[in-house]
């Protein structure tokens, strides 16, 4: 399904594309990412894939095409994607009550302000509902919950224990209470871990395997998973933070990686590592519709829905919890597990109205655009996420690539 095709035929200008891999190459000279994998596809064909700079700095392995990247956040898209198959079957409807399924969450509370110091909680108005947490509207938090009265709360129950299942961090989540009443808030939230269990329960089937046996098969995407085997940890990518004097930091290898092990925690907003080429073919499956190779994972009117927007104006503008990245959004509404672009001119990039995509904590970035026929891919393994405004400068010299 990749073939080779000159970059002209798709409608794209060869030269000022070649200007993405010289920018890379300064960032990887001038020391602010170790390397980097970009891939840019349109019309269902590979227009360039790019590998520059060094998987691991110390061994001076280098970025290759099939490196792999723990992209977190991407793994929502999947987790949605796994979830929207089952509404695709009929086995749920996207405004059912979570609690049909996962009944404790009916009983769960809602944060209704502190008096003399202590939280008060209220009841639920409404059930939270599986479009709720597809949204990320369900007023579930996060531990990234800066400024909120409940943010110690969140952090002291730990939800993202790396030795729990999905089914106990639900049995904790549903002690702690919402930030605000369901469908009233938007929250970045750990939501879509709640969704992975439901895939569980619906399907009958643990999580990996649900997404081994009905996605990560079926799309050929060989290399994506919640670890990587004892033979392919030579690829995994290291982790570099940037320190405070500029330079880079080792903060987890393949030999140290909890991607490097079996683990018990299956989470759905985060768990995942992929390789460009396996996530390209994911994105490339939504692009075309629900299809990819002659496998359908969603039907067209799936995919459409879940790529509009789903945030109704009150909820609009909304916001990530990081200060630093809160232009992120700028511009965008949500829909199920996908940013959505509204409004180019407040967005300030170039692109569409309609498109979409998402990205994870190590810069990891996926847009797919369904007016110019286009998926872009940057992997990198950086943090903190968009230190660098890596993302802005690849979208803008990727579309003034663009002729036709």
């Amino acid at each position: 399904m990749m073939h080779s095709v000159r970059v002209e035929e798709l409608g794209l200008n060869a030269e000022k594309l070649g200007r993405v891999e010289d920018w890379l190459k300064t960032y990887v000279d001038q020391g602010k990412i170790g390397g980097a994998v970009t891939l840019v596809a349109r019309r269902g064909q590979i227009a360039q894939l790019l590998a520059v700079g060094r998987m691991d700095i110390e061994t001076d392995s280098p970025m290759e095409p099939d490196t792999i990247f723990r992209i977190y956040s991407l793994t929502k898209i999947v987790t949605s994607v796994a979830i929207l198959m089952l509404y695709d079957e009929g086995r749920i409807q996207l405004d059912d009550p979570i609690a049909r399924y996962i009944p404790p969450f009916a009983d769960v509370k809602v944060f209704a302000g502190k008096e003399d110091g202590e939280i008060k909680l209220e009841e639920l108005r409404r059930p939270i509902t599986i479009r709720h947490l597809l949204t990320h509207t369900a007023g579930i938090g996060h531990d990234a919950l800066f400024g909120s009265p409940l943010a110690s709360v969140y952090r002291k129950a730990e939800l993202a224990r790396p030795d729990q299942t999905l089914e106990e961090m639900v049995e904790r989540l549903v002690q702690l209470p919402l930030l605000h009443q369901p469908g009233e808030g938007w929250n970045y939230s750990i939501s879509t871990d709640v969704l992975a269990r439901l895939v569980e329960v619906v399907s009958g089937r643990r999580f990996d395997e649900f997404l081994r046996e009905r996605i990560f098969e079926p799309l050929d995407m060989v290399d994506t998973g919640f670890w990587v085997p004892d033979y392919d940890l030579h690829r995994l990518a290291t982790v570099y933070s940037v320190e405070r004097n500029g330079r880079l930091k080792a903060v987890d290898t393949a030999v140290s990686s909890p991607y490097s092990r079996e683990r018990t925690y299956l989470s759905g907003s985060a768990g995942l590592a992929s390789t460009p080429i396996d996530f390209y073919r994911f994105a490339q499956m939504l692009l075309s519709g629900g299809e990819w190779g002659g496998v359908r994972i969603l039907q067209p009117e799936t995919v459409a829905l879940m790529t509009r927007n789903h945030l109704p104006e009150s909820l609009l503008p909304y916001r990530m919890p990081w200060r630093h990245v809160q232009h992120y959004t700028d511009g965008c509404g949500f829909g199920l597990g996908v940013r959505v672009v509204l409004d180019l001119e407040a967005w300030g990039l170039p692109g569409s109205v309609g498109e979409y995509g998402w990205a994870g904590a190590t810069n990891t970035y996926v847009w797919i655009d369904p007016v110019q026929e286009m998926v872009l891919l940057l992997f990198t393994q950086l943090v903190p996420f968009m230190h660098w405004p890596l993302d802005r400068e690849f979208k803008r010299l990727v579309y003034e690539a663009i002729e036709q």
